[in-house]
């Protein structure tokens, strides 16, 4: 089904990925998006590395780092730049089958209550599948109903890419759309429902909140409907350099003391260095690091 963006029948969120598109269309450089307007200015001070090169160098390296990862799957917000980066990164996986990448969708403007009703309204639906088909579990259901979402499809743009409903929302992703980016045919129906289900942006967006929290200064203050976003956060960094060091030493927390819940503790880095895994303190010493 091809899909007009001046339907009113069509989902808003639906809605606002058409709009992705054709805000990527007018561009001249269709991966460029680090567009500079009155709001969006270069930095005053030090220097501001393209969006390019960082999404290539990313990949780039997350491709070098699973490299002995059996099968990839890439997870990736709506963006032009993205997608190019990724199925450059990945080319050769993606042909020999070992790696696919998917836009993801979700609606993050929903209260608490249209969150509420869509969890329960797809709790409804599942369990009236396993009725209807004699399903063992909600799991085959819900691959029951992702068969049926693909078979309604919506295609968008001359690259006829297909956007498809995620029929499983959970609480921070109550509504959800995927679109697979590098679908050659070869996947049985089920294996391609499976794939559908596994979409999800949930894990690096929980990430982002646990840094915000525990930094203050990345901390983004609380919005409600009357607020309308007229806010200013009174632990905002006046200088983003600020934000650098600090991001800096949360980044080794995080991979370093708060993986001892495991039972393998994470790797070390270099012989000089040793990081205590308490969570009461966290000493850190480096001798070979050269002074300011």
């Amino acid at each position: 089904m091809k899909a007009r963006l001046d339907s009113e029948e069509m989902d808003p969120l639906l809605k606002l990925v058409g709009l992705r598109y054709a805000d990527a269309f007018v561009r001249d450089d269709i991966e460029q998006s680090d567009y500079k307007n009155r709001d969006v200015a270069l930095p005053k001070y030090g220097m501001l590395v393209h969006e390019q090169y960082t999404m290539y160098s990313h990949l780039l390296l997350l491709a070098q780092l699973t490299k002995s990862a059996p099968k990839v799957r890439l997870f990736m917000d709506q963006d032009p730049g993205m997608r190019t980066a990724a199925i450059s990164a990945f080319g050769e996986r993606v042909k020999a089958r070992a790696a696919d990448v998917f836009f993801v969708r979700v609606a993050k403007d929903a209260n608490a209550y249209q969150k509420r009703n869509a969890v329960a309204a797809a709790q409804k639906a599942r369990l009236h599948v396993m009725t209807k088909y004699g399903l063992p579990d909600e799991r085959a259901a819900a691959v029951q109903i992702m068969k049926q979402q693909l078979k309604k499809a919506v295609k968008i743009t001359r690259w006829n890419d297909r956007w498809v409903l995620r029929p499983w929302p959970i609480a921070a992703e109550p509504s959800k759309y995927v679109c697979w980016l590098t679908d050659d045919g070869d996947y049985d129906e089920d294996h391609v429902a499976r794939l559908h289900l596994l979409a999800t942006l949930h894990p690096i967006d929980r990430f982002f909140m646990q840094t915000r929290r525990r930094v203050s200064r990345a901390e983004r203050a609380v919005v409600s409907v009357r607020q309308q976003r007229r806010m200013w956060n009174g632990y905002g960094a006046y200088n983003p350099r600020s934000c650098n060091g600090i991001s800096r030493f949360t980044g080794r927390i995080t991979t370093t003391v708060l993986p001892e819940r495991t039972a393998r503790p994470p790797p070390c880095g270099s012989g000089s260095q040793r990081v205590c895994r308490s969570r009461r303190r966290c000493l850190t010493s480096d001798k070979s690091r050269s002074k300011p």
